[in-house]
């Protein structure tokens, strides 16, 4: 799935706030330095290994970035169900659930309990090995022209509390 140069382009202009463009598979099409270093290894990755939904379920650093991990990931498995539904004749969807199925017993629990949920703007609680706690505020945008991609941005908490 190809991104519009511009929408990369903006991605990197957001940084320092932390930002990607995903499609329904969470899969990383493009994001910024800022997003790489709070997610951690992702220059690393063949681009078919950059997916948060493999980060979160099969590898430590996936676990044990958030602070509620099980809400995460609950949510997540959810979101999951909801894009399939969605997107029944796209081939990446039913490829991914196989392979967490296979490689995942905590996704496989969650995804039994056929949870479903949407996005919704929230806060993420997280544990960064190097930089500690840190919270961020977090939306998804549609793109315009793709119903497929969203770009997601990672916003400082505000240290009055207000939104």
């Amino acid at each position: 799935m190809k991104v519009d140069p511009l929408l990369e382009r903006l991605v990197r202009e957001l940084s320092p706030k932390p930002a990607y463009v995903m499609n329904p598979w969470w899969d990383l099409l493009a994001y910024n330095d800022a997003y790489a270093e709070l997610l951690g290894g992702l220059d690393q990755r063949a681009a078919d290994e950059r997916n948060i939904l493999w980060i979160t379920f099969t590898e430590s650093r996936g676990s044990g970035l958030f602070v509620d991990w099980l809400s995460e990931a609950r949510s997540l498995a959810g979101q999951l169900r909801v894009a399939l539904a969605r997107y029944p004749d796209d081939p990446r969807g039913p490829a991914l659930l196989e392979s967490l199925l296979d490689s995942s017993d905590a996704f496989r629990a969650l995804w039994d309990e056929r949870s479903v949920s949407g996005f919704t703007s929230a806060r993420k609680e997280l544990r960064h090995p190097r930089l500690g706690r840190v919270d961020l505020d977090y939306l998804q945008l549609a793109d315009a022209h793709d119903e497929k991609l969203s770009l997601i941005v990672f916003l400082p908490v505000q240290e009055d509390g207000s939104e």
